[in-house]
C-alpha cells in the first residue's frame, strides 16, 4: 500500500492504494499451449536420460571395439536398445520408476462381521496367516474395536430405553395406566409370558392383585391375599428378588396367598416395589421357558423397576388426594359436591338417550334425639353403619352420597320407578335391621326414603333433587320408617 498526495486549495488529502488481494483477482485464462509443453518436458526427461546412457554405451563400446575388449552380449543388448522406438522408450522407463518406488503394505482381513443397531452380523473376523508383526496387532486392535461397538450400541439401546420408560411413567396418574406401560416395557426387555403387579395395604396387611395377564395369571384380577409365607409377600418382606434361582423347585409353591400355584411357570422372578424402606407392592415375571431371565436380563428389569415403583408410588397418592376430594371422610360415600357433577353428567346422558333412571333420598329419623340421648359418638356410628348398610345394597354404576348431615342421597341408573321403589324398600329394611348398644342399652334406628323417577317435565338435575326430596319429607310426615314416591305426590294433587 501507498499514500499519494492529491491537491487541493485549502487542504491536502491522501489517498491509500492497497492491492487486491490474490482471491478476490479475476482468474486467469488457461494457456494448454504452455502446459502442453511442460508435460512435454517432464515427459522427455527419463527418455533423455536413457538416451545419454545409451550415448555413453556407445562409446564404451566404440573404444572397446578399438581394442576389441566388448563382450558379445553386451554388443547385441546394445543393438536391440537403438532398435526401439522413441515411445516404447518412454513407457518402459515409466514402468521402471514404479517398479523401483517402494510397496506399502496390504491387509486383508476376512470375514469381518457388520455391526447394525449393536448385533454382530456374519463369523467372527479372520486375519490372513500372512499377516505379520505390527498388522497383525493392527488387525487384533480392529477386532477389540468391534467389540467395543458391539458394546457401545447395546449401551445406547439400553439408555434409550430406559428414558423411555422414565418418560413414560412419568406421565401416568392412575395405577392402570403405570401397570399398563410397565408391562410394555418390560416385555420388551424379556420374554415375559405372565405378568403380575400388586398392591400392599399396610394398614390392613392385605395384598390386592392390580394387573395380571398371562397364562399362568388367570382369575388373579382384584384378588385378594394376607401377608402370609407365601412367595410374593416374602420377596417384598425380605426386600429381594425371589426365588433365587429364577425358577420353581416345586410346582405346588404357593405364590399369591396359599391357594394360588403358578405350576406352568419354568422361570419366575418377583421384584419387590419400594420406595426408600416403605413397602408397595410386587412384579412378577413368568414365562414358560426355562433360563428365560439370565443375569444381564437381571439388571435392565431391576432398572425398569425401579422406575415403576416410583411410578406406582405417585399413582397411590394420587388415587388417594382424590378419593379424599370426592369422598366424605366419615362414610366413604361421595360427598355432596361430587355428587352434584357426576349426578348432572347422570342426568344429561339419561335425557339424551331416553333412559330411565330414579333418585332416592333419604334420613335418619330422630336424629337429634340419638345424639342427645347417646351422644355424638354413637350418632357417628350410626350414620357410618347406615353409610355401611346402603353402599351394601346398591349396585357399581349407582351413585351414593352423603348429602348433607344424616342425609343420604341415591341415584340408580337404567332404573323405573317400580324397581327404585323396590330397591328403597330394602334398604330401609336393612337399616331397620341394625342394632346399637349405648351405655348397656340396646336401640335401633330407622330411615325414611323418597323416591323420584326422571318425568317429561324435569329439566335439571336441581328439580329432580326437589321432587326426591319433596318425597321425603311426605314420608316424614306420614310417620316416619317408610318409603314415599314423588309420582303418587304429583297425581293426589
Amino acid at each position: 500500500a501507498s499514500f499519494r498526495p492529491r491537491a487541493s486549495r485549502r487542504t491536502r488529502h491522501y489517498s491509500l492504494t492497497v492491492p487486491r488481494p490474490a482471491w478476490s483477482r479475476p482468474a486467469r485464462p488457461a494457456r494448454p499451449a504452455a502446459h502442453a509443453r511442460r508435460a512435454n518436458r517432464r515427459a522427455a526427461r527419463p527418455v533423455a536420460a536413457l538416451r545419454a546412457s545409451t550415448r555413453g554405451q556407445e562409446g564404451l563400446r566404440g573404444g572397446a571395439a578399438r581394442t576389441g575388449s566388448l563382450p558379445p552380449r553386451r554388443e547385441e543388448a546394445l543393438q536391440r536398445e537403438e532398435a526401439v522406438p522413441e515411445v516404447e522408450l518412454r513407457r518402459r522407463t515409466h514402468a521402471h520408476a514404479a517398479a523401483e518406488r517402494p510397496k506399502a503394505p496390504q491387509l486383508v482381513v476376512v470375514g469381518v462381521g457388520e455391526v447394525n443397531g449393536g448385533e454382530a452380523l456374519g463369523d467372527e473376523a479372520r486375519v490372513g496367516e500372512d499377516v505379520e508383526g505390527p498388522l497383525a496387532v493392527l488387525a487384533e486392535r480392529s477386532l477389540d474395536l468391534r467389540g467395543l461397538l458391539v458394546d457401545a450400541a447395546r449401551s445406547r439401546r439400553e439408555a434409550t430405553l430406559l428414558y423411555e420408560a422414565a418418560d413414560a411413567l412419568n406421565s401416568a396418574l392412575t395405577t392402570d395406566e403405570v401397570c399398563t406401560i410397565a408391562e410394555r416395557l418390560i416385555k420388551r426387555i424379556a420374554p415375559v409370558e405372565s405378568f403380575v403387579i400388586t398392591r400392599f395395604d399396610e394398614d390392613a396387611e392385605r395384598h390386592v392383585v392390580l394387573r395380571a395377564t398371562g397364562p399362568d395369571a388367570v382369575g388373579l384380577v382384584d384378588h385378594e391375599f394376607s401377608d402370609d409365607s407365601s412367595l410374593a409377600p416374602l420377596a417384598l418382606r425380605r426386600r429381594h428378588i425371589l426365588p433365587y434361582s429364577g425358577r420353581l423347585e416345586n410346582s405346588d409353591t404357593p405364590v399369591f396367598g396359599r391357594d394360588y400355584m403358578m405350576p406352568r411357570a419354568e422361570s419366575i422372578l418377583i421384584f419387590p416395589l419400594e420406595i426408600g424402606h416403605r413397602p408397595i407392592g410386587t412384579c412378577t415375571v413368568a414365562s414358560g421357558t426355562a433360563e428365560a431371565f439370565d443375569v444381564a436380563t437381571r439388571d435392565r428389569l431391576r432398572a425398569v423397576i425401579t422406575y415403576v415403583s416410583a411410578a406406582l408410588s405417585n399413582a397411590l397418592a394420587y388415587a388417594q388426594m382424590v378419593h379424599r376430594a370426592t369422598t366424605d371422610g366419615m362414610t366413604g360415600l361421595l360427598n355432596h359436591r361430587t355428587f352434584k357433577e357426576r349426578g348432572a353428567e347422570a342426568f344429561e346422558r339419561a335425557r339424551r338417550t331416553d333412559r330411565p333412571m330414579s333418585l332416592i333420598m333419604c334420613d335418619i329419623d330422630h336424629f337429634k334425639r340419638i345424639n342427645d340421648t347417646y351422644g355424638h359418638a354413637v350418632g357417628d356410628d350410626v350414620i357410618r353403619s347406615a353409610a355401611v348398610t346402603l353402599r351394601a345394597c346398591l349396585r357399581r354404576i349407582d351413585l351414593g352420597a352423603r348429602y348433607g348431615g344424616e342425609e343420604f342421597a341415591i341415584l340408580l341408573e337404567e332404573t323405573d320407578h317400580t324397581q327404585a321403589l323396590a330397591t328403597a324398600e330394602r334398604l330401609r329394611q336393612a337399616v331397620a335391621a341394625l342394632e346399637f348398644t349405648a351405655d348397656q342399652t340396646q336401640f335401633r334406628a330407622t330411615i325414611s326414603l323418597g323416591v323420584a323417577t326422571i318425568q317429561p317435565g324435569t329439566d335439571t338435575l336441581l328439580a329432580f333433587i326437589e321432587a326426591a326430596d319433596a318425597a321425603l319429607y311426605d314420608a316424614k310426615r306420614a310417620g316416619r320408617n317408610r318409603v314415599a314416591s314423588a309420582a303418587r305426590i304429583k297425581a293426589a294433587a
